[in-house]
């Protein structure tokens, strides 16, 4: 493989004291002569940020217009082969309005990512799905010394997973994790509105937030018939001083997400994907050294997708159909001690596990208790 290097230039201007005009460049390339294979790879994306910012009485008022174009180009080191090159755009408008007393927040939006839209910037993921990934911790279970499939209490604690590099393809995804948009605000083939509702009160001891998004998609993959997508996800934060006379106070955090993804069409075509993830967190300050912190997550799926088969070029040549009907899980408590801000120590409990629908697989649990001494010098 070449070397790849990513370089990019912005300019931002202030006309007035309300209008802002921003221009940005980024380019993923890869240098020829730097590797052995015969193929580099050209991703320049060009974009333009027009924001007018305006203040009420009451309220303030930011709309922005966000658009771009994208090239992808495959160079060929022979001259009998022609460059692959294809491209594509996107555009956003967002308006966003914020109370005085910031006490209301709220914004409403649509977006259009076009299927061809690339930007290995944007959408390089930290998780490739396609690869064999196998997880460092209790890697085999059953007497039968099966290999365990990945959960997301491996996501959440090891490291080795996640990957360092760009792709100038658009990686693989899971779908029982996001299926909405997989590859975020960047993921391409999607058109929709986005809006969102904030909410800080009681002296700002109380936030809570809604997002909703209703997508579809631009041209159907397949058929053409086209997926329908929805989410909603709402976050409450309880920061609560002197609750049952703990000196420190007490923080409750709750967040829920969940997606909706459809298609109509006949028996082969038809998909009804429903996913829900939840988890809820305590935290307690009993003294000015000693903190209790427990929480609860659990992820659910269920339902049929269709995943993407590319090329080696990012072309879609095929499908490949997938049944998610699983369910994890993760408990978690613990103790923290904190002598100063240079040394401190937990001790932490976790119970997590997965639960498969297909008998074929066998649902598995685990449990552990370790300690960790932590030491800046």
């Amino acid at each position: 493989m070449s070397d790849r290097l990513l370089g990019g230039a912005s300019a931002v201007a202030d006309i007035t004291k309300q209008w802002q005009l921003g221009l940005h460049h980024v380019n993923l390339f890869e240098v020829p002569t730097s590797g052995t294979l015969d193929v580099a790879v050209r991703n320049p994306v060009h974009c333009a940020v027009l924001r007018h910012q305006q203040g009420g009485e009451r309220w303030t008022h930011e709309t922005t217009v966000h658009a771009g174009t994208s090239s992808r180009t495959w160079v060929f080191a022979a001259d009998d082969q022609n460059d692959l090159t294809s491209s594509g755009a996107f555009w956003e408008l967002d308006s966003r309005h914020e109370s005085r007393d910031s006490l209301w927040n709220w914004n409403v939006g649509y977006r259009y990512v076009d299927p061809e839209f690339r930007s290995a910037a944007a959408q390089t993921r930290r998780l490739d799905w396609s690869s064999a990934m196998q997880p460092s911790t209790f890697a085999t279970y059953t007497s039968d010394q099966l290999a365990r499939r990945l959960s997301v209490f491996d996501l959440l604690v090891d490291p080795l997973l996640y990957n360092q590099a760009l792709a100038p393809q658009l990686m693989q995804f899971n779908p029982f994790l996001s299926n909405v948009s997989p590859y975020g605000d960047a993921t391409p083939n999607r058109m929709g509105v986005f809006g969102s509702l904030e909410w800080g009160g009681m002296k700002k001891a109380v936030n809570a937030a809604l997002n909703l998004t209703a997508l579809s998609e631009v041209i159907g993959q397949g058929t053409e018939n086209r997926r329908r997508f929805g989410r909603a996800e709402c976050l409450v934060h309880w920061a609560a001083p002197n609750v049952l006379n703990i000196e420190k106070g007490v923080d409750v955090t709750f967040h829920s997400k969940a997606e909706l993804t459809r298609r109509d069409g006949n028996e082969f075509e038809e998909l009804d994907l429903r996913s829900i993830q939840s988890s809820m967190e305590l935290k307690a300050g009993l003294s000015d050294a000693l903190t209790i912190h427990a929480s609860a997550s659990h992820w659910t799926a269920s339902g049929e997708e269709f995943l993407s088969i590319r090329d080696a070029y990012d072309n879609l040549f095929n499908f490949e159909a997938a049944q998610v009907d699983r369910s994890d899980w993760i408990f978690a408590s613990g103790l923290s001690y904190e002598w100063n801000k240079h040394t401190y120590a937990s001790i932490q409990y976790q119970w997590w596990g997965a639960n498969d629908r297909d008998q074929a697989i066998p649902d598995f649990q685990y449990e552990r208790l370790f300690f960790i001494l932590t030491i800046d010098l």
